[in-house]
């Protein structure tokens, strides 16, 4: 039996580890923790994310949303520099559905190289 993973198996991994990282994305935006998002960061992503423009996106776009409630993984696109996931997130207040795509460095280390919403 070889030891290398199937190609099933890798994508099943890669959505695992997109979903646990989406979701403390999630979490950091609900709580309002800074310091929570910027740990799953890029250094060209911090830099990228002020403190005071993650303050006012939240307040602004997502805050009147309320918590997420369900995140729905529609596909992934090989990219330079990582893999980008796009979801489907539902919201608890709102109702609302949020398309978010999230760009993961390697595997190895992954981090959030990109995060947008819209």
């Amino acid at each position: 039996m070889s030891s290398e993973k199937t190609e099933s198996q890798e994508g099943a991994e890669l959505i695992g580890l997109a979903s646990r990282i989406l979701n403390e994305v999630l979490d950091a935006h609900a709580t309002k923790d800074y310091s929570k998002i910027v740990s799953l960061l890029s250094e060209s992503a911090k830099q990228g994310l002020p403190e005071n423009a993650f303050y006012e996106v939240v307040e602004k776009q997502l805050q009147s949303l309320g918590r997420a409630t369900e995140t729905i993984y529609l596909g992934s696109l090989k990219k330079d520099g990582g893999t980008l996931t796009v979801w489907k997130v539902r919201y608890a207040q709102s109702g609302q559905e949020i398309l978010w795509q999230l760009l993961l460095t390697d595997r190895a280390n992954a981090q959030v190289a990109g995060l947008f919403f819209s």
